[in-house]
């Protein structure tokens, strides 16, 4: 007995299980919808959101790596990556926005991204003055560096 499978342009329906019955056949079918490209990109409004909150990660993140280096400790980036995407991850735009002049002073999303710009000329130079002329490295705070570049090809 052939499993049947029938298409439509906005939704596939696939065979999931045919089941013979003397004299009847019963066909168990389930409904895939498919989404259309543009649909599964993220909204330009929380691509802006991320950005924000990835900048005050980057600026909580230097803030405290520097205190750490001067107590002579050893500042787990990772660790604290995971801290505060779980702390701040949920919030709105507004809130992060108030979040950043409170904290560091930018008082505007072109703020915002000025300090981004700063941040990833960096992250350029760290890794430069690391590695020579390379951009690659490979310590903990690459972690992060490559979220904000996934989130900067999204931008």
């Amino acid at each position: 007995m052939a499993k049947k499978r029938s298409e439509t342009t906005a939704t596939q329906v696939e065979t999931v299980e045919t089941v013979e019955v003397p004299q009847a056949e019963v066909v168990k079918t389930k409904v895939v919808e498919r989404k259309k490209c543009l649909e599964l990109c993220l909204p330009y409004s929380e691509k802006v959101r991320l950005m924000v909150m990835e900048v005050l990660r980057q600026e909580s993140a230097y803030e405290f790596s520097r205190k750490a280096r001067h107590a002579g400790e050893e500042f787990d980036w990772s660790k604290y990556n995971a801290q505060f995407r779980a702390d701040y991850g949920d919030c709105e735009l507004r809130e992060l926005l108030k979040l950043a002049a409170k904290f560091f002073g930018l008082k505007s999303l072109d703020e915002v991204r000025e300090r981004r710009v700063e941040h990833k000329k960096r992250r350029t130079e760290m890794s430069k003055n690391k590695f020579g002329n390379a951009t690659v490295s490979n310590d903990d705070s690459d972690i992060e560096d490559e979220l904000i570049d996934d989130i900067d090809d999204l931008i």
